[in-house]
């Protein structure tokens, strides 16, 4: 069962959170509290759609399901399968990753530079055999679908990805101490000087930085600790970065910066890219 006060409650336990645990409760709590927002169109100037806490955690639900639907639970338990994903630089990823986490298995997000031999090359040590692909990539993906036997899901696209209603929750019961070495996600090397290699990244990697909301943390021989020097002096952060670490900056700042009581914006402009802000206010 959720633990609701030990994630945002008075005292949370900070350093000792899972990042699910965070999303689940603060939709269970604040429902409606704007999480980020994205572009109506293209251009920024047309305005913005706000994305709650909710719409993300149904999200979340709506991924652990589909992958669950499409390939079954991990068998035997624990065993991390690696399902890929590809798409245009937008929420979807933020979703994916932690709805791989939820179902069991483990995302892995996969360049569109990447060679035919490359990225097949990817898919062998991480045992990848599902993957899902916004249609946009549809050209990308097939090669490699002619090559390695995978099961293959469309996604949807972004604008239905975060419903507003009602969605059947996708249990996930582990408590830090059973899931902060499990994977969070899989990336990968750049290949410049051979095949991309995978780098898997830890549940607990994000307990790292959720520890320095400890105030003995946050300054040390007169320095302040980025985030929380950022927190303090702004209200909006400006964050272009590549796609590989604009997952992980989310999903840091969403374990961080809720302590700051601040929003928290976050964009990137590059071409095929969806610019969104991310606000993290509140505990």
């Amino acid at each position: 069962m959720l633990d609701i006060e030990a994630n945002i409650g008075e005292n949370p336990k900070f350093g000792r959170r899972l990042i699910v645990d965070i999303i689940d409760a603060r939709a269970a709590t604040t429902p409606d509290k704007e999480w980020l927002s994205v572009p109506k169109t293209s251009n920024p100037k047309d305005g913005w759609r706000v994305l709650t806490y909710s719409q993300a955690a149904n999200a979340i639900n709506v991924v652990a399901h589909k992958i669950t639907d499409a390939s079954g639970a991990p068998d035997p338990p624990n065993s991390f399968p690696t399902v890929a994903y590809i798409g245009p630089n937008d929420a979807r990823y933020f979703a994916f990753a932690l709805g791989a986490v939820k179902a069991g298995y483990q995302a892995m997000f996969i360049s569109p530079r990447n060679s035919q031999e490359g990225q097949l090359n990817l898919f062998e040590p991480t045992n990848c055999h599902l993957i899902c692909f916004d249609t946009a990539f549809s050209a990308i993906v097939q090669p490699w679908l002619q090559e390695r036997d995978m099961r293959a899901i469309v996604a949807a696209p972004l604008e239905d990805c975060f419903p507003t209603g009602n969605v059947k929750p996708f249990p996930y019961s582990k408590t830090f101490e059973e899931a902060e070495w499990d994977p969070l996600l899989v990336l990968h090397t750049s290949g410049t000087t051979g095949f991309p290699k995978p780098v898997v990244a830890r549940q607990g990697m994000m307990a790292i930085a959720d520890k320095f909301h400890d105030k003995d943390l946050m300054e040390w021989k007169g320095y302040m600790f980025s985030m929380a020097g950022m927190a303090k002096r702004s209200k909006r952060l400006f964050l272009p970065s590549k796609l590989l670490c604009l997952v992980l900056s989310l999903l840091m700042r969403e374990s961080l910066a809720n302590r700051f009581h601040h929003q928290c914006p976050f964009t990137t402009l590059r071409p095929c890219t969806s610019p969104y802000f991310l606000s993290t206010t509140g505990t």
